[in-house]
């Protein structure tokens, strides 16, 4: 009897760690597009890819299409342009510095600070920046993004450009873009 009792506490206990096992399983393989919030990140990603996609293409209007109407953009120059209008006009001077310039080395990670609000920070390396005729140092770059979910799509809320080294020749930089 003894041997009976051990066999089948064995067979609870597998079948318990079986269950445990089965139960951890779904949300480790939940962790991949499935997941809402991975959607979204993916989608996130997305845009901002596309962002980046439309300056180098020197499309000022797709570019801004990602905006948010009240969106807020700054620079390491301490520029600040308010509003989606605003930004496409200033971003389109920009492009005139990005013709054959390219982004390598692109990621981005996103985090949620709720089911509206994301933030994201772009890790990147530019090259082939031209600025007053000058070619610019290949350098990289970490942006940070807040996008807000509208009703139909994440937009970009707020976008800072952290481009520490085109600080050291903000005077050209700020005069090319004027």
């Amino acid at each position: 009897m003894g041997l009976v009792r051990r066999a089948r506490s064995r067979r609870v206990a597998a079948a318990l760690v079986v269950a445990c096992l089965s139960a951890l399983a779904v949300p480790l393989s939940a962790q991949t597009s499935e997941l809402p919030e991975a959607r979204d990140a993916d989608a996130i990603r997305a845009i901002l890819r596309d962002q980046y996609d439309a300056l180098l293409a020197l499309d000022a209007t797709r570019y801004a299409s990602h905006l948010r109407e009240d969106a807020v953009w700054e620079n390491a120059l301490g520029d600040r342009h308010v509003g989606r209008d605003s930004i496409r006009a200033f971003n389109a001077r920009v492009a005139a510095t990005m013709q054959g310039a390219r982004y390598d080395e692109w990621s981005a990670r996103v985090s949620f600070l709720d089911q509206d609000v994301a933030v994201a920070d772009v890790v990147t390396t530019l090259r082939g920046q031209n600025i007053a005729g000058r070619r610019l140092v290949d350098r990289p770059m970490l942006n940070v993004y807040v996008l807000r979910r509208d009703t139909d799509r994440w937009r970009i809320a707020h976008t800072r450009i952290r481009d520490q080294w085109v600080v050291r020749y903000a005077d050209e930089v700020r005069d090319s873009l004027r």
